[in-house]
């Protein structure tokens, strides 16, 4: 019987190459939020025409909110905006270089309608991709829906702020949350300076 491929991340830490995201993500040891120091300033900036005139209830932002309570986060802005290049772009470099979030989640505009301008603004916007992050929520979401190939989600850095598009709707904004949620914290310490490595925060879980 052949032997089971592992990945080396480091002399600590393998995970075998067949194990599913689901897996992987669990070792992440998302319960643990003790080892993590920091409180998280987090902006939640949702895309919507209709929502923005007051003519569509932010189902997805209110889904935002309760889950990021799940992590040791602090709600410092909350905005509905239309889907205007120039004010998205202008609220994203505003609540980072201003308000100084550790984190911008947005929601809606990621898909291929004419208005759907989200990931082109924050490709503009960013230092750095984090295509992981964006590939872990496709991969999930394709599990449930052949349809959220088309998402053209983007997360990146801008400075030491961590920006994650999602999806509109209610149900693929919990969705691909749930998968990104657990790396969220590791991530925001990793862009404040952070040394340690991955391996000491799921060590145990082996």
């Amino acid at each position: 019987m052949p032997k089971t491929q592992y990945f080396r991340m480091n002399r600590r830490f393998q995970i075998p190459l067949k194990r599913d995201l689901s897996s992987i993500i669990s070792l992440l040891n998302i319960e643990n939020h003790d080892k993590f120091k920091i409180m998280i300033r987090t902006a939640i900036l949702t895309m919507s025409d209709k929502g923005s005139r007051g003519e569509r209830m932010d189902k997805s932002g209110q889904v935002i909110k309760e889950m990021i309570e799940t992590l040791p986060a602090e709600i410092v802005s909350y905005e509905i905006i239309p889907d205007e290049r120039d004010i998205i772009k202008e609220r994203l470099i505003h609540l980072s270089d201003m308000t100084k979030a550790d984190l911008i989640i947005t929601t809606g505009g990621t898909g291929l309608s004419p208005r759907d301008v989200t990931p082109d603004v924050t490709l503009d916007i960013i230092d750095k991709e984090v295509p992981g992050m964006a590939e872990a929520m496709r991969a999930e979401s394709l599990k449930k829906a052949p349809t959220s190939m088309i998402s053209r989600a983007v997360v990146g850095t801008r400075g030491e702020t961590l920006i994650i598009n999602l999806p509109g709707s209610p149900k693929a904004v919990r969705e691909n949350l749930s998968v990104v949620l657990p790396a969220i914290p590791h991530a925001i310490e990793k862009l404040k300076g952070d040394q340690r490595d991955c391996s000491e925060l799921i060590g145990n879980n082996q």
